[in-house]
């Protein structure tokens, strides 16, 4: 017999032996407490919490709860069944149901919530909030910048303000810095659309590359995240068009490998945008795999703050025996350093663009 075996009749003898059936003893190692169950679990605020709260206030409003309490404030799922905890607490504090509760937002709540609100301001006073995005501006293509600094339906007014303010940075491929823009400022409740021509006068030759959008002052991102649109003619006014895209920047270097699924659809060409946002080199291989199980790898080597565009076919040099249709093939890159990935597709057919954002 193995010693782990002994080990565990040894301790079955010894529970029989102290006159609780070894049964008993098996099923009572499997009793355990109740799960604690969270209305809001952004903040961890359990449902005993949450009636505790509605004692202590009185049954305040959602309104009053989110804004003394954070209840809702950050991903907004518990908001509902909050809503309804306050209709029954009403109700029951109405029918006499209820005993003793508090008269309203209690004093060092109020106080708490004016120093988290002091604070919120100074930092956001003191932060940069800071996005980056492909630009381009290449023959029939030309990329524009769309910023919306609009009311959200949960608040009261604009959290931004009356206007946000907002500079832009625009870095070539090689990551040199061509030209930055001070001083832009959005109104509350309006949206703009500024063109590369618009943005920076003095840069007047085609490039491609990344702009850093920055907000000094800022509550809220939603709506004020950089969108661009990829605007294209194929050379002819009939077939212009417009196609958006936004930025896939990250605070943390990311989990596994960028890909792109689909690169070679029948009938269209495939360009692979890259931009760097941060100041160090970007270097890793970069594989092509193809349906018949064959793989292609190059090497992708990005300067600090540099983009690159990348024509597929041109990059892993596909020849004509690659069937340019392969609903299979995958491209992957290794490196799990922060990058920003975007995929175009152009329809041979009628020069119409598609664009993905990774």
């Amino acid at each position: 017999m193995s010693d782990p075996q002994k080990k565990v009749e040894q301790l079955q003898s010894k529970d029989c032996a102290s006159g609780a059936p070894c049964a008993d003893r098996a099923n009572s190692s499997m009793v355990t407490a109740p799960e604690r169950r969270n209305v809001c679990n952004c903040f961890q605020i359990s449902c005993e919490d949450m009636n505790q709260i509605l004692s202590e206030t009185n049954g305040a409003s959602f309104d009053l709860l989110r804004r003394h309490y954070q209840v809702g404030t950050r991903c907004t799922s518990c908001e509902y069944e909050i809503k309804d905890m306050i209709k029954v607490f009403r109700e029951e504090r109405e029918q006499g149901m209820l005993g003793f509760a508090g008269m309203g937002i209690p004093l060092g709540r109020r106080i708490g919530t004016w120093y988290r609100d002091f604070k919120t301001a100074i930092l956001h006073h003191l932060t940069l909030r800071r996005f980056a995005i492909f630009v381009m501006r290449k023959q029939e293509l030309s990329t524009s910048l769309v910023l919306s600094n609009l009311d959200f339906p949960e608040d009261i007014c604009n959290a931004n303000g009356s206007a946000v303010d907002f500079s832009v940075t625009l870095f070539d491929s090689a990551g040199k810095r061509l030209a930055r823009r001070v001083g832009l400022s959005l109104p509350a409740n309006r949206s703009a659309e500024y063109s590369l021509e618009e943005l920076f006068p003095d840069v007047r030759d085609d490039f491609f590359g990344m702009i850093f959008v920055d907000f000094r002052v800022l509550r809220q991102v939603g709506s004020l995240r950089p969108y661009c649109v990829l605007n294209f003619t194929h050379g002819h006014p009939a077939r212009s068009g417009r196609w958006h895209y936004h930025d896939k920047y990250s605070l943390t270097d990311y989990n596994g490998h960028y890909h792109c699924n689909h690169p070679l659809p029948a009938g269209q060409e495939c360009w692979i945008a890259l931009s760097n946002p941060v100041e160090r080199p970007y270097r890793s291989a970069v594989h092509l795999r193809l349906g018949d199980g064959r793989t292609i790898t190059r090497s992708i080597d990005l300067h600090a703050l540099g983009s690159m565009w990348i024509d597929v076919r041109s990059y892993f040099d596909i020849g004509q025996d690659i069937d340019w249709g392969d609903p299979n093939a995958l491209i992957w890159l290794d490196s799990n350093q922060r990058l920003m990935v975007w995929c175009f597709w152009k329809k041979s057919e009628d020069g119409v663009w598609l664009v993905q954002h990774h």
